[in-house]
């Protein structure tokens, strides 16, 4: 049954309450950094350093990453049983958890070899202005901050779209992503424990040095900041196979790229991506 994407009905007032809070405190961490960037407008931000790697290797590093997912769909696939109709089975969630440490793992090895493989001297630091674990990591945070309101907006803005492409008569299922899924659905404490990991900690870093260490400092290398943040949030959108998420992640993607870009250290989008992710697992518990 069709159920509407905007609907309050269930929704804990603990969680309502949480939600408005979190916006309203990033609306002011939003202001007060563009209050601060309008104040110091001729200081440069340190931005970040070009990847030196041409075209055709670039896109056989693009290829690898690419590997990844069809290699980790396809040892699901060998390890999930079937039925007794013959459909397919879900995954279980310990394998569910497996293969996404593979698959974060696939992806960082990838970037670790590509990087030592396609080095020149003009090669520089992935920070250019490194900062201490703590500064980065209240960095982090408060670019979280900043950023929840813009990608709040563009969530409903593309959940009314969707929503109203759905009442034209186009079949367009409005699932969650399978890792919220598995939150939603996990009971065994190890497999709780396993998906925070992944969550928290796993996924931000393979995913930052991919993403915003790799593709994007090689698209700062031919493009205007604009463009290059754009499209690659295009690819981190397209890289989690779902539609009700691909606008939310994909600004979420062009924002962490703007964080770097403006702090000059690796690690600020890693303390971003890590926030958003924890801050999504607080509200799924909340959900739930």
């Amino acid at each position: 049954m069709d159920t509407d994407p905007f609907s309050t009905e269930g929704v804990p007032p603990a969680l309502a309450a949480y939600a408005a809070l979190l916006f309203f405190a990033g609306l002011g961490a939003l202001v007060f950094f563009l209050v601060w960037n309008f104040t110091r407008r001729d200081k440069p931000f340190p931005g970040v350093s070009v990847w030196h790697i041409r075209l055709p290797d670039f896109l056989t590093f693009i290829f690898a990453l690419l590997l990844c997912v069809i290699a980790v769909g396809l040892f699901l696939q060998a390890f999930t049983p079937r039925g007794e109709d013959g459909e397919r089975l879900e995954p279980s969630p310990g394998m569910a958890i497996l293969s996404g440490f593979l698959m974060q793992g696939g992806f960082l090895a990838a970037f670790i070899v590509f990087r030592a493989q396609f080095r020149d001297w003009r090669e520089r630091p992935l920070s250019l202005e490194p900062k201490p674990l703590l500064t980065a990591g209240r960095l982090g945070v408060f670019a979280l901050l900043a950023a929840w309101p813009v990608v709040t907006v563009f969530s409903a803005g593309w959940l009314f779209l969707i929503s109203w492409l759905r009442g034209l008569g186009l079949d367009i299922e409005l699932a969650p992503q399978a890792p919220v899924e598995m939150f939603q659905e996990a009971e065994h404490i190890l497999h709780i424990v396993g998906l925070a990991f992944l969550a928290v900690v796993m996924a931000p870093v393979a995913e930052e040095y991919v993403f915003r260490a790799g593709i994007f400092r090689y698209l700062r290398g031919h493009m205007a900041l604009p463009a290059a943040a754009v499209l690659n949030g295009l690819l981190f959108g397209l890289i989690h196979f779902n539609i009700q998420s691909f606008l939310p992640l994909a600004v979420l993607g062009a924002l962490l790229c703007l964080s770097y870009e403006w702090t000059g250290d690796i690690k600020v989008p890693i303390f971003f991506h890590a926030a958003f992710n924890l801050n999504s697992v607080i509200m799924i518990h909340m959900q739930t």
